[in-house]
Order: structure tokens, then C-alpha cells, then sequence
């Protein structure tokens, strides 16, 4: 299977949401499942209280509500990181992730 770049477009993505004015955004890592097995991915949650998932791994733009999202990649383990902390751990780490030690097994 082909390796996406999910963390580094998540955290791309996140900072463009963010100049485009829109403030109530997360960064998320978390464990999904598919066809293709069990990983940690990356996608950029908007909106408070029932908020869209927007995944642009590869290229793509992909955008589902939270429930219709988690449930079909059976997402679990979720971070989220908002704008301030997304810039730290990007700092310290030197990476777009994934940085939290949950996701060191996978």
C-alpha cells in the first residue's frame, strides 16, 4: 500500500483553514481502520458542536460529518491539537507528526 501524507497535509491544512479566518479547527491523530489494515492518520476536524472532518491526504479533499466519519474508519484514539499546540509539537518534534507516545506501536 501506497503511503499517504496525511500528517503533513493535515497540518498544512490546518494553518490554511486557520488564515481563511476560521478559528473553532483542530488537528487530529487517531487510529483508523480499513480495508487496507489498522493505522494512526491525520485529518483536520471544523466546527464546534457537530464538526466536519476534512481528510486531504494525497491530494484529495474529503469532507464528512464527525459521526459519518469516525464510523466508517472506525476511528479511535483521537488527539486533537488546536492551532497553538499544533505549532509547538511541530516545533519540538520537527515534524507534522504523529507526535503523542499512544501512537508509538503502530
Amino acid at each position: 500500500m501506497r503511503k499517504g501524507d496525511c500528517f503533513d497535509a493535515a497540518y498544512h491544512h490546518l494553518n490554511e483553514v486557520y488564515d481563511d479566518g476560521d478559528r473553532d479547527i483542530a488537528l487530529c491523530h487517531g487510529i483508523v481502520t480499513t480495508l487496507n489494515g489498522t493505522f494512526v492518520h491525520a485529518w483536520v476536524e471544523i466546527g464546534g458542536e457537530n464538526p466536519w472532518c476534512v481528510d486531504v491526504t494525497n491530494g484529495n479533499h474529503v469532507a464528512k460529518r464527525q459521526e459519518d466519519y469516525y464510523r466508517i474508519l472506525s476511528v479511535t484514539g483521537v488527539v486533537r491539537y488546536d492551532i497553538d499546540e499544533a505549532a509547538v509539537q511541530f516545533i519540538r518534534h520537527r515534524h507534522c507528526g504523529p507526535w503523542h507516545p499512544s501512537f508509538d506501536h503502530l
